[in-house]
């Protein structure tokens, strides 16, 4: 079990702004699988992904220059990103105002105030909008 916050100093918001074009960016969410051995069969399904692999789904926020700012290892494989999100305590601090910005996520991420994720595609895809285009490149930047 692990869950971290540290504090985001002024350097990680000036590093962010020269990736991309996004002002108030404090980080980047995602999860990660480490596989497992599962011996309980019984109890084991639920370290089972979405592979079929058996694995710890693990939520990192990281910063600019590759630093772990908030980590969450404690949840099975079967558990969804976003809900591991939706559970941790960075997602209260920013909702409670304890911590300030813009997290970036994928879109396995529900979008808020404090959550930027990629729009979604056009639904006529013959008629492009550059802003939309331009917005998820960005994002993208900025995730990797």
């Amino acid at each position: 079990m692990c869950s971290l916050i540290i504090s985001v100093d002024i350097f990680a918001f000036r590093k962010f702004s020269q990736i991309a074009a996004f002002p108030g960016i404090i980080g980047c969410v995602d999860g990660t699988h480490i596989p497992i051995k599962c011996s309980q069969l019984e109890r084991g399904e639920i370290f089972r992904n979405r592979k079929g692999r058996f694995s710890i789904n693990i939520q990192v926020v990281g910063g600019p220059d590759l630093k772990i700012y908030d980590l969450v290892a404690r949840r099975p494989g079967s558990v969804h990103d976003s809900r591991i999100f939706q559970n941790s305590r960075v997602k209260n601090r920013l909702e409670t105002g304890l911590l300030k910005g813009i997290l970036l996520g994928d879109s396995g991420y529900p979008q808020s105030y404090y959550l930027y994720t990629p729009a979604p595609e056009p639904v006529i895809p013959q008629r492009p909008n550059p802003n939309t285009i331009s917005y998820n490149m960005d994002l993208q930047n900025y995730r990797n």
